[in-house]
C-alpha cells in the first residue's frame, strides 16, 4: 500500500476508513495519506474546496478495523477487506476471518499464477532460480542454428554443440518452394 487514496474507493470503503495520526487520532478532513513517508492531502475547507498537503509521520490507514502503516504493507490484504466490504459481509460472523483469509489466498494466486508442474518440478529440484544458469555452468556454442526441441550432441572435449545426424535437414525449403519446383534444375559447374 504505498499510498492511501480515500477518495478513489466506493462510499461504503470510504465510510469505513480512518487515516489515523501516530497516537491513533483521527486526521480530520484527510483524503490521501501513505504511511511510509508520512505525506498526505487533507481537506482544508469544505465549502471553498480547497485541499492541503500535510506531513505526519508515524500515521496509519484503518480500514473495516484493520490497521496498515508503514511495518504491513499487504496490498492483497487491503483489496481483499475491500472486496468484503464491497460484498457486505458483516465483520461479526464468525466466518468472516475464514473467508478473509481465503479472498487474500485468491488475490495472490490471481497476481502470480502457478507454475506447470514441470517448470516447479525442475526448480524444486534445482533449488535457484531456473532463468539464471548457476555460475559454474559449462558454456557451449552451436556449430549450426538449432531449433528448439531438436537432439543435439555435445563435444565435451571443444565444446560445440551440433543436432543429432538424423535431425539435420536434407532439404532447405524457402517460401516460395513452389515455384523453385516449376524451375528446370541447375547444371552443376566444373571446376
Amino acid at each position: 500500500m504505498v499510498s492511501h487514496k480515500k477518495h478513489e474507493d466506493i462510499l461504503d470503503v470510504q465510510v469505513r476508513t480512518r487515516i489515523l495520526d501516530e497516537y491513533g487520532n483521527l486526521i480530520h478532513g484527510a483524503i490521501e495519506y501513505d504511511p511510509s513517508t508520512g505525506y498526505g492531502k487533507r481537506i482544508k475547507d469544505p465549502a471553498l474546496g480547497l485541499v492541503e498537503s500535510f506531513f505526519r509521520q508515524g500515521g496509519s490507514v484503518e480500514i473495516d478495523g484493520h490497521n496498515f502503516d508503514d511495518t504491513n504493507q499487504d496490498e492483497d490484504r487491503v483489496a481483499a477487506i475491500k472486496d468484503m466490504i464491497t460484498l457486505h459481509v458483516n465483520r461479526n460472523t464468525p466466518e468472516y476471518e475464514d473467508l478473509l483469509r481465503q479472498h487474500v489466498d485468491q488475490n495472490r494466486k490471481n497476481k502470480h499464477p502457478p507454475k506447470d508442474k514441470n517448470q516447479q518440478a525442475f526448480e524444486n529440484a534445482k533449488g535457484n532460480n531456473p532463468d539464471k544458469p548457476p555460475k559454474d555452468a559449462p558454456v557451449f556454442k552451436a556449430a549450426n542454428n538449432i531449433k528448439k526441441g531438436t537432439p543435439v550432441v555435445i563435444d565435451w572435449d571443444t565444446g560445440s554443440v551440433d543436432m543429432v545426424a538424423s535431425a539435420k535437414p536434407d532439404n532447405v525449403f524457402h517460401a516460395n518452394q513452389a515455384e523453385l519446383d516449376k524451375q528446370p534444375p541447375r547444371k552443376k559447374a566444373k571446376h
